[in-house]
């Protein structure tokens, strides 16, 4: 099939990355990425908690990677952070947080995970995040503030 004037025409290709030319894509939908990863890979797992279901659709988790990998965030795969520490897969994140049952009046302490920090403060009375990378703490903090 001939190529259409305007269509994207791959330059390289591995099983990983393909570079392409063509007309300026748009940024990826990232809210309609988060939705998706709601219904797809944690509806399906048997993460059905109303209250949890509707905190990770509110919490922005592209604002807890490197910008880089911001398209990246809601992929069923584990995202490099720096430092060799990685944020865990959306389904392992809501897994544990399901299994927790955090109500309105409980009290949480989250260490080393701020995506998970920023949606158990939906849920629960308090939350403590502690993080002992000075780099990875400067970063997430205004992440979580900011959502």
């Amino acid at each position: 099939m001939p190529l259409r004037s305007g269509a994207l025409t791959p330059l390289c290709c591995s099983s990983k990355t393909v570079a392409m030319k063509g007309p300026s894509v748009s940024p990826p939908d990232l809210a309609a990425m988060r939705d998706a990863m709601v219904e797809s890979q944690l509806r399906t797992t048997g993460v059905g908690d109303a209250r949890l279901l509707a905190a990770i659709a509110a919490v922005p988790r592209e604002a807890f990677v490197p910008p880089e990998k911001a398209a990246l965030a809601y992929a069923d795969l584990t995202l490099p952070l720096g430092g060799g520490r990685e944020m865990n897969l959306p389904m392992t994140t809501a897994q544990l947080l399901d299994r927790l049952a955090l109500g309105p009046d409980d009290a949480v302490l989250v260490i080393g995970g701020a995506y998970a920090a920023a949606v158990a403060v939906r849920l629960a009375a308090r939350v403590v995040a502690l993080e002992d990378s000075p780099a990875l703490a400067a970063n997430r903090a205004a992440s979580i503030q900011n959502t």
